[in-house]
C-alpha cells in the first residue's frame, strides 16, 4: 500500500520537475501531467517562521533550561522545527539523559513518529529510526528498528522492535509541537490554479500550432499521404483538411477562473503574498489593517503552540534531571510586523484579535476603528488587563 503524500513538503522541499510526479497526480486526482507554475508555499512557511521566532528564544525564568537550549544549538534548530510544524502539522524533539548527566536535544524527522491518541491524550507513540551493528569483521551494518510507547497506570513502557517491556518513566522523551494551521487548504487552491495554467497553455498551443484532420468521406484519405516542408502542409488536391477549431471563449473563461483562484489564495492565506503588503503601494490602509490581522492572528496562534510544545521540553528536561515539573513559561517572541508603511497598529490590533478573532473581516476592522478612538488605547496596560 503507497503512503500518503504530504503535499505540502513536495511543494517546499522538492525540485519543480519532482512535485507533480505519477505518485502524487493518481493521489490528488489529477488526470494529467501538470508544472507547478505557481508555488506559493515556500514563501509563506518562511515568512510565518520568520515572523513566529523574530528574536532569540529565551524561557524567563528558566537559566538552567536555556542553557542546556544553549548547549544543543537551539537557536538554529528552531526555526527548522516551526516549518516542520507548519509543513507536518506536528514537529517532534527527542530529549534524552547521556552518561555523563548531560541532556541531548535532537530532531527526529516528524513522519518517523507515529502518535495515537484518545481524548486528545497520546496512549501510543511508535519511533521508526536506523542503528548500526558492527558484525565480527568490524563492518557496520545499519538495521532499521522500532520502539513503541505506552502508558499504563501513568507510568510509560516501551518495547524494542515488539521484544521485552521497560520502563520508561512519568514522561515520554518526546517533546511533541502541534498546530491547526491549514496548509492543505492552501495547497487545494494552487493545485487548480497549476491546473488552469495548464489547460490556458493548451488552449494557446492548438491555436498557435492547430491540429489537423482528414475528411475521410472524401477520396481514399486513410491510403493518403501528407507531406510537409518548411512547416507547411501538402496534400491531394481531391482530400480536404481541416482545424480543429477551439469554440467559444475557453480561454477567456479558465483565465478569469484562474485569477478569481489566486484572488481568494491571497485573501485566505495572506502570508503567500507579504511582499506586496509590506509595500503596501497598491492597497489601502483599510485593506492592509484587515490582511494583517489575519496573519497576526496566525502568527499569534503559531507561537502559542510552540509554547506548549516547549512548555514540554522543558519537564522533560526537568523530569531527567530530578526536578518539579513546572506549569507555565513565558517568551518573548518579539512583535510580529516588521516595520512596514509607517502604521502603528499592531498593538492595538494583537491584543483586540484575542477578543474579536471572531468577527468576519469587515466587522473586525470596523471594532478596531472604534476601539482605537477609546482613551484605553492611551495606557496600553490598562487596556490590555481589560480584555
Amino acid at each position: 500500500m503507497n503512503e500518503i503524500i504530504n503535499r505540502a513538503a513536495r511543494f517546499y522541499f522538492e525540485k519543480s520537475s519532482k512535485i507533480y510526479d505519477a505518485e502524487y497526480r493518481r493521489q490528488c486526482g489529477i488526470k494529467y501531467a501538470i508544472k507547478p507554475v505557481f508555488n506559493y508555499i515556500r514563501p509563506a512557511v518562511n515568512s510565518l517562521t520568520s515572523m513566529s521566532l523574530k528574536k532569540d528564544l529565551v524561557i524567563n525564568n528558566q537559566d538552567g533550561i536555556n542553557k542546556i537550549l544553549d548547549d544543543n544549538n537551539f537557536q538554529s534548530l528552531k526555526f527548522d522545527l516551526m516549518i516542520d510544524m507548519i509543513i507536518y502539522e506536528k514537529a517532534i524533539l527527542y530529549i534524552d539523559k547521556n552518561i555523563d548527566g548531560t541532556i541531548s536535544i535532537s530532531k527526529p524527522h516528524p513522519e518517523s513518529i507515529e502518535i495515537e491518541k484518545s481524548q486528545g491524550k497520546i496512549i501510543k507513540l511508535t519511533s521508526t529510526g536506523e542503528t548500526y551493528t558492527q558484525d565480527a569483521k568490524g563492518s557496520l551494518k545499519k538495521e532499521k528498528t522500532r520502539r513503541i510507547y505506552w502508558q499504563e497506570s501513568g507510568v510509560w513502557y516501551y518495547s524494542v522492535d515488539g521484544v521485552g517491556k521497560e520502563v520508561q518513566g512519568l514522561y515520554l522523551p518526546y517533546a511533541i509541537f502541534e498546530t491547526n494551521y491549514d496548509i492543505d487548504g492552501m495547497i487545494d487552491i494552487i493545485d487548480n490554479m497549476n491546473k488552469h495554467q495548464h489547460n490556458l497553455n493548451n488552449i494557446f498551443d492548438m491555436h498557435g500550432n492547430p491540429i489537423l484532420k482528414h475528411d475521410a468521406a472524401v477520396g481514399t484519405v486513410a491510403n493518403s499521404k501528407i507531406e510537409t516542408q518548411d512547416g507547411f502542409v501538402f496534400f491531394e488536391s481531391d482530400k480536404l483538411l481541416s482545424y480543429v477549431e477551439m469554440q467559444g471563449n475557453v480561454a477567456q473563461l479558465t483565465q478569469a477562473d484562474k485569477n478569481e483562484l489566486k484572488k481568494a489564495l491571497f485573501e485566505q492565506y495572506p502570508e503567500c503574498n507579504l511582499a506586496e503588503l509590506s509595500n503596501g503601494s497598491n492597497i489601502s490602509e483599510q485593506t492592509m489593517l484587515i490582511k494583517f490581522a489575519d496573519i497576526i492572528a496566525k502568527v499569534t496562534s503559531l507561537r502559542s503552540e510552540y509554547t506548549a510544545g516547549l512548555l514540554q521540553l522543558c519537564n522533560i528536561i526537568n523530569y531527567q534531571k530530578g526536578l518539579s515539573p513546572i506549569t507555565t513559561i513565558a517568551i518573548d517572541y518579539g512583535k510580529v510586523l516588521p516595520e512596514i508603511a509607517n502604521i502603528d497598529f499592531e498593538v492595538k490590533l494583537i491584543d483586540a484579535l484575542i477578543k474579536y478573532k471572531g468577527l468576519d473581516s469587515e466587522a473586525l476592522f470596523r471594532e478596531f476603528r472604534e476601539r482605537m478612538l477609546l482613551p484605553e488605547f492611551k495606557d496600553y496596560n490598562q487596556f490590555v488587563s481589560g480584555l
